[in-house]
């Protein structure tokens, strides 16, 4: 089914751009010659290896700031405060656009501006989803492991963590297309190589079949990535942890 709908598309896609000039909307066949140049090439291979490496480094950057933001505002009131009077509204208001020109100023052209723009992208996703499950962790289910084990510092990896576990996921499988698209928007902005850079140059020179191109790649991967990671992981770990 998912083949017919695909081939739907592409033949949509196909008649629009019969009667729509190239620049407007470059056919499928001009596209996939791009994908295939892109591909038979290095140094273009490495151009998407460099964006991916980004985006997981960028991630993961985010998912640990959170942490440190949500189990110190858990743990200590002083910071609790803090936590939600300015970090947890603030964070999710802030454009992506504005980081960007500032982590060019602060970080220069290169792979630690495009980094921090993706940690600051989506570390509101990890600190509401780790927050509200924080929220949920029952009282009851506390109490009855303290009185187990007196030791305060198993409730964490032994209890709440485990809770957590399905959160971190939905924030992670959210996060990963959210860090693969915004690192386009910072290589774009803050860098001289990626596939957002070479999207930028290859509109730059009118070369519009391969932006789309560029564009495909990155649909490809968040689509094997929900596919062939994230969906394993939760038919294989996260439903048979949820049933027991």
């Amino acid at each position: 089914m998912a083949l017919v709908s695909y081939a739907v598309i592409v033949a949509a896609w196909w008649a629009a751009s019969v009667f729509l000039t190239p620049d407007v909307l470059p056919g499928p066949k001009a596209v996939a010659e791009g994908i295939w140049g892109i591909a038979e090439r290095p140094a273009l291979r490495q151009q998407v290896g460099l964006t991916l490496a980004r985006t997981l480094s960028g991630l993961s950057a985010g998912a640990a700031v959170a942490m440190i933001f949500v189990f110190a505002a858990y743990y200590f009131r002083p910071a609790r405060a803090f936590f939600l009077r300015v970090i947890y509204p603030v964070s999710r208001g802030v454009p992506v656009i504005a980081v960007a020109l500032v982590a060019a100023l602060w970080f220069g052209l290169g792979s630690g501006g495009v980094v921090f723009i993706i940690v600051v992208a989506v570390l509101p996703l990890y600190l509401v989803e780790l927050w509200e499950g924080l929220k949920l962790v029952d009282a009851t289910l506390l109490e009855m492991a303290r009185a187990i084990s007196r030791r305060e510092r198993l409730l964490l990896p032994k209890v709440i963590l485990p809770m957590l576990v399905p959160r971190f996921y939905a924030a992670t499988k959210l996060g990963f297309s959210v860090a693969f698209k915004v690192a386009l928007i910072g290589e774009i902005l803050a860098a001289t190589n990626g596939m957002g850079f070479m999207m930028n140059l290859a509109n730059a020179e009118q070369q519009f079949y391969l932006v789309f191109s560029w564009t495909l790649i990155l649909m490809g991967f968040v689509l094997i990535m929900e596919r062939l990671v994230f969906d394993t992981i939760e038919r294989r770990f996260l439903v048979r942890w949820a049933g027991g």
